[in-house]
């Protein structure tokens, strides 16, 4: 078998064959991979050049993933908040509709309420009208003011008697009090606003407000007096200005045997010399009951928050709340002289005066002072707790007392005066003492003697 020969010239082409075939096998492989550079083979520097970039784009993708999520969830947050402040606008809606259905309803509404034998007044002359008819509930509709009592008098209640307010019938709005409202000035001394000389009156859920310019005598906001006569006090607001006074004046006085039973809520301002926010005066009562709230503000010399006096008696219930802030030099939180004072337990009794010889507590002339429930008093320069002037007094402090004293003075003084007795200060076993110092407390139980 002869074999076949090839000239130059043949195998010449036959190689330029061979090598246009490769080339369209490698650019066929480029078309279908679309990368120039395939292999270390085709370019070593192109190939691992590119290799580096492809992992960068990986993780440029990567990222791009990360960044297409965040906003995914910036994008769900943004809808949440959308819809949380689509509700809020509806939550705001539905309140402000329930805030104008809560507004305080027309007269009729009321006259409803009191009936027949009551009566619903917007003006000075309706309400003395309606007292003078002898109506049961009489329900002040608005702002009442009574003007210059000097030449008159001011409201006298008749036995059983209710002067209320419309907050009496329910909470209409968030200050109903101001809402029903009496005032009144005078510039001669023995004038009240309300005057309650028969049993079995009220004065509720009121707002009452006194000037009176007088530089004597003795003048009060609400004013109860005599033998067997009882009234109920609660939800009222007292601003009384008696500035010129130098007299003993006030916001609320139960005397001559009468007894005033506070409930509730009680805010009273007052201001003037001998100025109180309470005062219980010959053989009367005051009751403050459980779960009172009572807060009484006084600025001027030689006033009390709360004042006992002449064989009278103060009573403040378990679970009441005082505070008492005094203003003014010589002025006392509870004053008591010739008098009694009950602050039983589990009462809580605030006590803050900020002037000068200004007393939390001043027991004088025979008194007695029986703390069982929580007191703090804080004074500045001046006595927590005193005993003192005339003798004959009794500071009695049962184991279940927590007095907190904080005080530029003695935090307890019991001081034997005159020799006509003894003035006895008696602490129990149990009993919890605090004293504040240089920013410290330290607390102390009364531990039995033997």
């Amino acid at each position: 078998m002869s074999g076949i020969s090839l000239t130059a010239s043949m195998r010449s082409n036959l190689l330029s064959l061979q090598n246009i075939s490769g080339q369209v096998s490698s650019t066929q492989n480029k078309l279908s991979t679309g990368n120039k550079v395939n292999s270390a083979i085709d370019n070593p520097g192109s190939y691992y050049t590119a290799l580096s970039l492809n992992n960068r784009a990986d993780d440029l993708n990567a990222l791009l993933d990360s960044m297409g999520q965040a906003v995914s969830t910036i994008k769900a947050a943004t809808t949440a908040l959308e819809s949380a402040t689509e509700f809020l606008e509806q939550a705001k809606a539905v309140a402000n509709q329930a805030l104008e259905t809560a507004k305080v309803p027309d007269r009729a509404f009321f006259e409803e309420k009191v009936g027949a034998n009551g009566a619903v007044v917007s003006t000075a002359q309706e309400l003395r009208d309606a007292i003078a008819a002898g109506k049961e509930t009489i329900c002040v509709y608005g702002a009442i003011d009574l003007g210059d009592i000097s030449a008159s008098d001011g409201l006298e209640l008749k036995e059983n008697q209710k002067l209320v307010g419309v907050g009496y019938f329910g909470n209409f709005d968030t200050d109903t009090n101001k809402f029903s409202s009496i005032s009144a000035t005078a510039s001669v001394p023995d004038k009240s606003v309300i005057n309650i000389e028969q049993n079995g009156c009220e004065v509720s859920d009121l707002s009452v407000s006194y000037e009176n310019s007088a530089p004597s005598g003795s003048a009060y906001a609400i004013y109860v007096s005599g033998a067997n006569v009882e009234a109920d006090i609660g939800n009222v607001d007292i601003y009384a200005d008696f500035s010129n006074s130098s007299s003993a004046k006030g916001a609320i006085r139960s005397s001559f045997r009468a007894v005033v039973n506070i409930k509730n809520n009680i805010s009273i301002e007052t201001f003037g010399e001998k100025t109180n926010g309470i005062f219980v005066l010959t053989n009367a009562t005051v009751n403050i009951s459980s779960g009172s709230n009572i807060n009484i503000q006084t600025t001027g010399q030689n006033g009390s928050g709360i004042c006992i006096r002449s064989n009278s008696t103060a009573n403040i219930a378990a679970r009441a709340s005082i505070n008492i802030q005094t203003y003014d030099n010589y002025v006392h939180g509870i004053y008591i002289s010739e008098g009694v004072t009950n602050i039983n337990s589990e009462a809580t009794v605030n006590i803050q005066t900020s002037g000068q010889y200004s007393y939390g507590i001043h027991v004088r002339a025979s008194s007695v002072c029986n703390i069982a429930g929580n007191l703090a008093i804080t004074t500045k320069n001046a006595f927590g707790i005193m005993s003192f002037q005339e003798s004959g007094n009794t500071i009695d402090i049962s184991s279940t007392a927590k007095i907190y004293l904080d005080t530029e003075s003695f935090g307890i003084y019991s001081y034997y005066n005159d020799g006509t007795g003894p003035n006895i200060l008696d602490i129990a076993a149990g009993a919890k003492l605090a004293f504040e110092k240089d920013g410290k407390t330290d607390w102390y139980e009364v531990k039995e003697s033997k």
